[in-house]
């Protein structure tokens, strides 16, 4: 089983690199022209967008800490859910003492764009850390 997922595992990267960075690159390229407009955000467009920062900021996480911090893979996929939920709830107070203080609230100052980009990220150290 090791032997033929040894074979498969570098086709499907080579095809699915790609096709990966290149949805980044539209996603980044949408959400650019999203922000220079002045006409409202699309959320998916944003949560795209997010995603896309999550994932990079998930890879950018892999050079400093390779490896996996928890060992069992049921408590990694428990800690990826868990952190994301709570990153999120985070993100949406931080975004709720800004509003309460006259400040101006981003779209990731809110829960599920917070979600997003931490479960983005989390998702990335799950699948590519050591």
């Amino acid at each position: 089983m090791v032997a033929i997922l040894e074979f498969i595992a570098p086709f499907v990267f080579e095809l699915l690199l790609p096709f990966i960075c290149e949805l980044g690159a539209r996603g980044l390229l949408v959400l650019s022209k999203s922000l220079k407009s002045q006409e409202p955000r699309k959320p998916w467009v944003t949560a795209c967008g997010y995603a896309v920062m999550g994932g990079i900021a998930g890879a950018v996480s892999l050079w400093f800490f390779p490896s996996q911090m928890l060992q069992s893979s049921a408590i990694q996929i428990i800690n990826l859910l868990i952190t994301s939920v709570l990153l999120g709830g985070l993100f949406e107070g931080f975004g709720r003492w800004k509003t309460n203080r006259g400040r101006k609230r981003y779209p990731l100052d809110r829960f599920s764009f917070g979600f997003v980009f931490a479960f983005a990220m989390g998702l990335i150290r799950y699948v590519f850390a050591a």
